[in-house]
């Protein structure tokens, strides 16, 4: 039987796994303008350095958020790998975005890029999935602290209340 501390981790990891999906889109089609205009301009280096940068800093964000309000680590890790696999699949989407901005991408290689891509889609998302388990436990521990904090500081109701 699922706790009920696996839907807030659920949740938590859905919702930043979305911004971080929003993140590896914008890291990917920095890669695919870069490679469409043969540019090796520094900007679209360090733009792709920082959203990177920030999908770290969100997956570490997803576990602390989680362990927060849950006290679990293990629900900060599993918060962390949904979180991570959206960064992994928005990061995957370079290569048709690259082959679309090249203008290389033909009716008739569409199945096969397509095939590529949900590959692509699938071993990054693995890859991520397993960056936010780490960043998330790392997360998990320092929301962990906070939870035993406040825990420790909640008055406790007394048996036999005043009248």
């Amino acid at each position: 039987m699922p706790r009920i501390t696996d839907g807030i981790a659920v949740r938590i990891g859905l919702i930043l796994g979305g911004v971080t999906l929003g993140v590896g889109l914008i890291i990917a089609l920095l890669i695919a303008f870069s490679a469409a205009t043969h540019s090796t301009d520094a900007g679209l280096s360090l733009g792709a350095c920082v959203a990177f940068l920030a999908i770290l800093g969100l997956l570490v964000e997803s576990g602390h958020l989680t362990a927060q309000r849950t006290g679990s680590i293990g629900s900060a890790v599993l918060s962390g790998v949904i979180s991570g696999f959206g960064a992994g699949v928005g990061i995957a989407l370079f290569s048709p975005a690259t082959l679309l901005a090249k203008g290389q991408l033909h009716a008739s290689d569409l199945i096969g890029s397509l095939i590529i891509t949900l590959i692509f889609m699938l071993i990054f998302g693995c890859m991520f999935a397993g960056f936010g388990a780490g960043l998330g436990a790392l997360g998990g521990l320092i929301g962990q602290s906070y939870y035993r904090k406040h825990q420790a500081q909640a008055p406790v109701p007394s048996a036999n209340p005043p009248n």
